[in-house]
């Protein structure tokens, strides 16, 4: 990533990105996922929120912590891409590349009440909620 150049770093960050919603989602092929598609409306919940948020960071080896919000401040795979382009290269934006959110904060746009609810919270909380969760779905 480091030596591609802005298009293929971004290009790269996508195939990354839609190989582990693949994962995530039990697809087997990852290229047939559309870049622009909500991931809601692949049936994309919470807890598959943070498997994502936790497969992107050890995928990428990243040092700080992606936000448990990150499928619902950027809901597409070419806007979580972007973000993360934007993470490990301290580069502005693009804005043809940033979608529909770029410049405005995450209050500025209408978030689902679970996104809103989960960005107040700490990891350990949002990890005890889902195991909490996950208990009550298996009993």
């Amino acid at each position: 990533l480091v030596d591609a150049m802005p298009d293929e770093r971004h290009e790269i960050l996508v195939d990354g990105v839609r190989r582990a919603i693949a994962h995530v989602l039990r697809i087997a092929d990852a290229g047939k996922l559309p870049r622009d598609q909500p991931l809601l409306d692949l049936g994309f919940d919470s807890l598959m929120a943070v498997e994502l948020r936790n497969v992107l960071k050890r995928s990428l080896a990243l040092e700080r912590k992606l936000p448990a919000t990150l499928v619902f401040d950027h809901p597409t795979v070419a806007m979580i891409a972007t973000y993360l382009e934007t993470l490990l290269t301290d580069e502005p934006l693009v804005p043809d590349r940033a979608g529909p959110h770029q410049g405005r904060s995450p209050n500025d746009v209408a978030m689902p009440r679970v996104a809103v609810a989960l960005a107040d919270l700490s990891e350990d909380e949002v990890e005890a909620m889902l195991l909490q969760r996950l208990t009550e779905i298996e009993g």
